[in-house]
């Protein structure tokens, strides 16, 4: 189980010299960017354990290049040093894991969703939800002069959950980019690219990203990864679809 897991198994089958003729192959491995992927938490799912962390786990993997790439791997016994990057690198594959069987991110909407579905809107990467209401009753062909097709979704904003999120412009009448802060109070309509909508439960509607998502509590188990400042999506920053 790991990000690009195949292809390390397929490195250890040669170098350990077994035959593919002969040999049956590694089996059971779990690539971690395909479950992330079919449980809506990313959008690829060729997607490298330090990136899979931050947006799973919200914590910074830290991978020291001087380690990583190194002949110190070959030493017996290992380093300090090593030790302790092939046991971050387990511990963050176990969490993301455990993460996976318990967190639900909703499925991603098309133009078949009834209208009244409860739904979030995430930012481009997936990490986190910008916004959250419900698709709208009506579905109209164009809306404030901008055409609603198959891509796209009319959504009824109830909460803006990150202020400093643009909205592209061709999305809006303006044709220009325009934080939700710009926008008028909720509840209003905005014109959102499907693939990044996603459903929701209503018991979810008291979800609120912010600076919680700082907690250091995985550092607790694992002090090695990074605290918050390691942390690439904070409320703060700017997302544009």
């Amino acid at each position: 189980m790991h990000c690009g897991i195949q292809g390390d198994l397929t490195r250890l089958f040669n170098n350990c010299g077994f035959n593919r003729d002969t040999d049956p192959p590694f089996v059971g491995a779990l690539e971690l960017g395909d479950l992330a992927k079919e449980k809506n938490a990313v959008s690829r799912a060729n997607i490298g354990l330090v990136d899979l962390s931050s947006l799973v786990l919200r914590k910074y993997l830290l991978k020291d290049p001087a380690v990583r790439i190194s002949e110190g791997w070959n030493l017996i016994p290992l380093s300090d040093a090593h030790m302790k990057y092939a046991a971050l690198d387990v511990y963050a594959t176990w969490k993301i894991f455990e993460a996976q069987q318990v967190r639900t991110h909703g499925l991603v909407v098309n133009d078949v969703t009834p209208g009244g579905t409860p739904v979030y809107l995430h930012s481009s990467d997936h990490s986190q939800p910008v916004a959250w209401g419900h698709i709208a009753l009506d579905r109209p062909k164009h809306l404030q002069g901008i055409n609603i097709t198959k891509s796209r979704v009319p959504v009824v904003i109830q909460a803006v959950l990150v202020p400093g999120h643009f909205i592209s412009g061709d999305l809006l009448p303006t044709r220009k980019d325009t934080a939700l802060s710009d926008f008028p109070h909720p509840p209003y309509t905005l014109i959102c690219k499907s693939k990044h909508v996603r459903t929701r439960s209503e018991s979810d509607d008291m979800l609120r990203c912010t600076a919680s998502e700082h907690s250091p509590a995985l550092e607790s188990d694992a002090h090695y990864i990074s605290a918050a400042s390691g942390n690439a999506h904070s409320s703060c920053q700017y997302h544009i679809f």
